[in-house]
């Protein structure tokens, strides 16, 4: 999970980690994925000009922005299953015909996501009435699953939804990232501690979009009440671990403080052996 106040842009950093043709890196900046280049998932500009590799895993790395956009007058379903159907694997269970596949696992992401009820309802839109608010993100993320992706980019997942939806669609991400071995990776700021708890690292960015702390998400609170820096978490107010996080940073005027100490020797070689 990457945290950080508004003017961190934690937005554009998890963009920038899809590696978007029109979002270039510093040529200080480096972006890999593991033993990969990044130009195995960098899509080329043109067509023409593609070297040999180039883009090749494109499909692994996928990026779901904060709206929700869709075709409004579609129902759920008639959106979704185009999309799973492009994603047929080759091999199938049981003698599965790629039709049969293709509808078996967009129900069973949606039942998942507990949206059954609406396949047959339009997906709506502000103008268009259709699936709620939260209802649209939850279809937004269906869709999202059925790339199969090996990493997953999602700004904002649980923008728009209660509390107990949240826990349940978080929780579910989790186990299918785990179950998977696969990578996810989301904003999520100012959210309750149940949540928080889903996920396994955080990165908390300053203001000026620098690293502040990157680890175990069950450390961050105790690193930044021992840096020095007179932080406590106020229990009795309720404040939750990712809202005592940004809090550190937020209006602050701090940032050099918490940079050169996140910079120093022993948190680096912290960072390394991560």
């Amino acid at each position: 999970m990457i945290l950080g106040p508004p003017s961190s842009n934690a937005s554009i950093l998890l963009r920038a980690l899809s590696s978007p043709s029109d979002l270039q890196l510093s040529e200080t900046s480096q972006l890999d994925y593991g033993l990969l280049p990044q130009s195995t998932v960098t899509r080329s500009r043109s067509p023409f000009r593609r070297t040999k590799g180039a883009g090749a895993l494109r499909s692994e790395v996928v990026y779901m922005g904060e709206h929700d956009v869709h075709f409004a007058t579609l129902s759920l379903k008639a959106s979704m299953l185009p999309g799973s159907r492009a994603k047929t694997p080759r091999v199938r269970p049981e003698g599965w015909s790629r039709k049969e596949w293709a509808e078996r696992k967009l129900l069973s992401l949606v039942d998942s996501l507990g949206l059954s009820h609406a396949l047959g309802t339009k997906v709506g839109s502000p103008l268009v009435r259709g699936l709620s608010g939260g209802e649209r993100k939850r279809a937004s993320i269906v869709e999202a699953l059925l790339t199969r992706a090996s990493v997953l980019l999602l700004d904002g997942p649980t923008n728009g939804l209660d509390s107990s939806t949240a826990l349940s669609m978080l929780s579910f991400l989790r186990s299918w990232a785990k179950d998977g071995k696969r990578s996810l990776v989301s904003t999520a700021p100012h959210i309750a501690d149940p949540l928080y708890n889903q996920f396994d690292k955080v990165l908390v960015l300053s203001s000026r979009g620098r690293s502040i702390f990157f680890g175990k998400a069950s450390d961050a609170q105790a690193y930044f009440e021992a840096v020095g820096l007179g932080f406590s978490r106020c229990l009795a107010s309720g404040e939750g671990i990712a809202e005592f996080l940004v809090g550190c940073v937020e209006g602050r005027g701090n940032d050099l403080e918490l940079e050169r100490a996140w910079r120093s020797e022993e948190h680096t070689s912290e960072l390394q052996s991560q």
